[in-house]
């Protein structure tokens, strides 16, 4: 009786913490580990424990910063920049400088790292350009070159909708670095549109 009474104590303090943490916080993927240890140890030896990061937090981080402006044509200019509160990217067609928060990267940077940010509670956007480790270098996020001249980024209105917009299309387009075909749209608003595309909004 004092053994079974033994092995259940990682499994109540997992219930503890997460009961603790009864209002939809995430309790962090060691507590999960306490009860999945196999698939714990396989997780994090994978990429994909890297896939989905701060952008503060990234290994790449310091790359995500460059100098230099970025432009994407026509006549956008786009710069990312460090503030108190994390990376921002700065927009500016020489007429309005749009602000947008950099919050999270997509990718474990062995071939490409995507940006996605929270610019309100109900917009979710994804930027213009996408950093490639293996030449050092910004390109623009495919698909971003369809976007009108006066448009900043592609938004999203829930979180849920901007992953699958990444991650649709993130590893078909590593190497090519141009629309995967199963990707590609006509517009965003045709129905007959790929669901990976029609996700987003431009705005």
């Amino acid at each position: 009786m004092l053994e079974r009474l033994t092995a259940l104590i990682p499994v109540l303090t997992a219930l503890c913490s997460s009961a603790v943490c009864a209002e939809n916080a995430y309790v962090g993927a060691e507590v999960c580990g306490t009860c999945h240890p196999a698939q714990f140890a396989g997780q994090s030896a994978s990429g994909h424990a890297l896939a989905l990061q701060r952008a503060t937090e990234h290994t790449l981080a310091a790359s995500f910063t460059p100098s230099a402006p970025l432009q994407r044509p026509p006549n956008f200019h786009f710069r990312f920049v460090r503030t108190p509160q994390g990376i921002q990217v700065r927009a500016d067609d020489s007429k309005i400088l749009t602000r947008l928060p950099v919050d999270w990267a997509f990718g474990a940077g062995a071939h490409a790292v995507t940006f996605v940010g929270k610019a309100s509670d109900e917009l979710y956007v994804e930027h213009s350009f996408t950093y490639y480790p293996e030449s050092q270098s910004f390109d623009i996020t495919p698909l971003h070159e369809r976007l009108p001249s006066k448009v900043p980024a592609l938004r999203f209105k829930t979180a849920s909708n901007a992953t699958r917009q990444v991650l649709c299309r993130c590893l078909r387009t590593i190497k090519s670095r141009s629309p995967s075909p199963a990707c590609t749209a006509k517009s965003v608003t045709d129905p007959a549109t790929p669901t990976c595309w029609r996700f987003g909004v431009a705005i």
